[in-house]
């Protein structure tokens, strides 16, 4: 997926990109500065990541390019592409400030940067907020599109570097499969390490809840949730458990887990969940938790939401006072936001080795609220490397 940063000029598109360098691995581009004299704008200039510096436009330079009053230096823009083509053949991150107007009236920067569009190389680039071209570029579905104002500057930063590292559902079980067949790494030890990881974020920010709802599924995910009790339990925590079956059966991880919970809490504490009329017990009882866990799908979800879970988790949108999704919220697709049901509304999501794509399309964060992302007791670099 690319990123891209749009806005009105001077909300701070290029302050941004040149904040974003220092956390950028294997990248090669170029950003844009201006050039003033006497407080006056006079020109831009461009500067590769590597150093180099050319002119890019002037209003003392002569050429048969003109945007506006400056003059573009035409060969220099070539040079510094031709720079690039050397360096991206290494490089997995291309980084381009700005595809504006007076970039895009070129024939040779507007072929340099729709070729890369389609290659395999991960573009983070700003793109000017208006224009029939650019428009088209952002509704690509292979895009990332921050929108930046001067008081979201902050916010949009933090967004902009967890989705650089963004992948997707079918790269994160790639991901899995290695810690546990290249690595020997048990799945129940990997369903530990994940809960631990939740437990340390949860501590991160703010105080443990006194009293928590978890509702597990039938997968790992939900594995991962009863882990995350028994931690909570050991801090204090007053739990009851839901298991959220809707008439199915749950997997020997969930098992596992679930075996170890029963032993060391009273039967009333653990419910299972198969039928919308039990729904109505529960609606009595979700303001009472201070917090409720989410554990119910996991990536793998794939719609369409049986009614039984689609009114669980739009009762638990509405009472619950915060929800912590388990890697993932429940209902939202890994990959896409093809979205027509219900989804969890997390105030936090603890995501496992890398965010999730959906995450970072537009209207993502009104499901995940703050993310943080945690390794499995090995971290993605290491997987990849392997």
């Amino acid at each position: 997926m690319h990123l891209f940063i749009t806005g009105t000029p001077g909300s701070g598109k290029t302050t941004l990109i040149k904040s974003l360098i220092p956390y950028l691995k294997n990248s090669c581009g170029f950003f844009t500065e201006e050039i003033r004299e006497s407080g006056q704008r006079i020109g831009f200039k461009i500067k590769t990541l590597d150093g180099q510096e050319r002119i890019l436009a002037h209003q003392d330079l002569k050429s048969s390019y003109k945007v506006s009053k400056y003059g573009v230096d035409l060969q220099g823009l070539e040079r510094i592409i031709e720079h690039l083509h050397k360096q991206i053949e290494y490089s997995q991150i291309v980084v381009i400030d700005k595809i504006g107007k007076m970039e895009w009236g070129l024939n040779l920067f507007r072929d340099f940067v729709k070729k890369l569009l389609n290659s395999n190389k991960k573009i983070i680039a700003t793109i000017s907020e208006k224009g029939k071209d650019f428009e088209e570029i952002k509704k690509r579905k292979d895009i990332f599109l921050f929108r930046l104002n001067k008081g979201n500057f902050k916010d949009v930063f933090r967004k902009v570097v967890l989705a650089k590292d963004a992948l997707s559902s079918q790269e994160l079980r790639s991901l899995d499969e290695k810690a546990k067949t290249v690595l020997g790494l048990p799945e129940t030890v990997l369903i530990e390490n994940a809960s631990r990881a939740c437990l340390e974020a949860l501590l991160g920010v703010g105080p443990l809840p006194k009293k928590a709802g978890i509702f597990s599924g039938r997968g790992n995910n939900s594995a991962d949730s009863l882990a995350l009790a028994r931690h909570l339990l050991n801090k204090g925590v007053d739990l009851k458990i839901f298991l959220v079956l809707g008439g199915k059966s749950f997997n020997k991880e969930v098992e596992f887990q679930l075996n170890i919970l029963r032993k060391v809490l009273s039967m009333e504490k653990i419910k299972i969940l198969n039928k919308r009329e039990e729904l109505v017990y529960l609606e009595k009882i979700l303001p009472e938790f201070d917090l409720v866990v989410d554990g119910i799908f996991g990536i793998g979800f794939k719609k369409p939401l049986a009614p039984f879970y689609k009114e669980l988790i739009e009762l638990i949108n509405q009472k619950a006072r915060k929800i912590l999704a388990v890697d993932i919220p429940s209902g939202l697709p890994a990959d896409n936001l093809e979205i027509d049901e219900e989804v969890i509304k997390a105030f936090l999501t603890v995501t496992f080795l890398a965010p999730k794509i959906s995450f970072f399309l537009e209207g993502g964060s009104q499901y995940t609220g703050e993310i943080i992302v945690k390794d499995i007791g090995v971290s993605r670099d290491v997987l990849q490397a392997l």
